[in-house]
């Protein structure tokens, strides 16, 4: 054999390899994928993306929806509270006012028990 014959079946060797590893790729890619046409599986690939931004704004609206109604719960239970609040300010202030007069009552009363202590008796 000569040199140009063992040059020949070299390349000739490397170049059924090369034939070999592009068809074994190709068959190992098909069974990976599970040999999906292309654009029938970009198709519904693009579905699925638009159903699932669909779901996105419909979550999103709904919690929008949410927030409003809790915003308003929020306020409408915080408007009771301020109108209780304003009641029980108001009835302590009477409170207080009924204790002051009171407060002077006892001390007029006081006042005229001793004036009327302090008083020699008949």
């Amino acid at each position: 054999m000569t040199r140009e014959d063992l040059t020949l079946a070299l390349a000739g060797v490397l170049a059924l390899a090369v034939l070999a590893g592009w068809v074994l790729h190709a068959m190992w890619a098909r069974l990976r994928h599970g040999g999906a046409a292309g654009p029938a599986g970009h198709d519904e690939m693009a579905l699925r993306l638009h159903e699932a931004h669909e779901a996105q704004d419909a979550a999103r609206a709904e919690l929008a929806t949410r927030t409003a109604a809790q915003d308003a719960a929020h306020a409408q239970t915080e408007a009771t509270l301020r109108r209780a609040l304003a009641e029980r300010e108001a009835e302590l202030a009477a409170a207080m006012g009924s204790v002051g007069e009171l407060r002077r009552n006892l001390g007029d009363w006081q006042r005229a028990y001793e004036d009327l202590a302090s008083k020699p008796g008949p």
